[in-house]
C-alpha cells in the first residue's frame, strides 16, 4: 500500500469535502441509505459488515487538506461510533 499524497501540478480542489469516516451505526432511522427501510444493510442486500476508514489514511488526508487550507468536516455511519474519533479531534 502507498501511503503519501504526492502533488506534482497545481489542482482545482473543491473549497470543502466531507470524511464518510465509518458506515457503522447505532441509529436506524427510516430514510437511512444503510439501515433504513430500502437500506442495504437492513435489506441484507450486501454481504459485508459495515466498513470504517483507516486512521492512517484519514490523518494522511486531513494534514494534505489542512496544507492546502481546504475546509473538511466529518460524517458517517454515526461519527461517533468511529474508533478513533476523540485521535481525530484532538
Amino acid at each position: 500500500m502507498q501511503v503519501g499524497i504526492n502533488i506534482t501540478q497545481p489542482l482545482n480542489l473543491p473549497r470543502s469535502i466531507t470524511l464518510h469516516l465509518t458506515e457503522n451505526c447505532t441509529l436506524r432511522c427510516r430514510m437511512c441509505y444503510y439501515f433504513g427501510v430500502t437500506g442495504v444493510y437492513s435489506q441484507n442486500k450486501i454481504k459485508r459488515k459495515p466498513e470504517t476508514l483507516n486512521i492512517e489514511r484519514i490523518k494522511e488526508v486531513i494534514n494534505f487538506l489542512t496544507s492546502a487550507n481546504l475546509r473538511y468536516s466529518q460524517f458517517g455511519g454515526e461519527p461517533f461510533v468511529y474508533p478513533h474519533l476523540e485521535e481525530l479531534i484532538l
